[in-house]
């Protein structure tokens, strides 16, 4: 499970932006090639870890959750919503601040409503950041989040999720970067 996922990830380049290490890896980036076995990979990965069968709503994160809320989608034939990161000007928007170790931004979430019952998807979760933020507005509106999903998790976000919000995470590979190298352990 997660063969070519993996094999993608170690063959992935390291590069600092504004003094952050950042993996550059198709599933992270859409970059170099986002080759259709890594989502299969991770849908399958998805379906043997959790039952999706009483979930309304799947929702991705702009921008690489949008490929991984799609494949789960079509697999579970599910529909998505996106979290986005242009506003929209729609009545019942939602403004969402998100803070990172590396970015600030705002997010905008529409179509929720109170009762919905979701799944939270995005590539990685690194600082938590992003995470907390969403979660926190979303149980404001009354979503009920019965998953959330990150296929990566590095940095120690995922604890920090935990600690700020009481929601876990399902991760399938952690990242870490040491010596400049890329260190992989498979979570399955």
């Amino acid at each position: 499970m997660l063969e070519n996922f993996i094999k993608s990830l170690e063959k992935s380049v390291l590069t600092n932006i504004n003094g952050h290490d950042y993996v550059i890896n198709p599933v992270l980036d859409g970059i170099p090639l986002y080759e259709s076995i890594f989502l299969e990979e991770i849908v399958e990965a998805i379906n043997y870890k959790l039952n999706l069968s009483n979930i309304d709503k799947i929702i991705g994160i702009e921008s690489m959750g949008i490929p991984l809320a799609t494949a789960l989608s079509l697999e579970t034939k599910i529909p998505f919503n996106i979290i986005k990161k242009k506003k929209m000007n729609l009545s019942e928007e939602i403004s969402v601040s998100q803070v990172t170790g590396y970015s600030k931004e705002k997010l905008y979430i529409n179509y929720l409503n109170k009762g919905d019952k979701v799944v939270i998807i995005d590539d990685i979760v690194d600082t938590g950041g992003t995470l907390i933020a969403i979660i926190n507005a979303l149980k404001n509106i009354g979503v009920e989040i019965l998953h959330i999903i990150t296929p990566i998790e590095r940095s120690n976000g995922k604890q920090l999720v935990k600690k700020e919000t009481g929601f876990s995470i399902l991760t399938f590979i952690r990242l870490d970067i040491v010596d400049s190298k890329i260190k992989l352990k498979s979570l399955i």
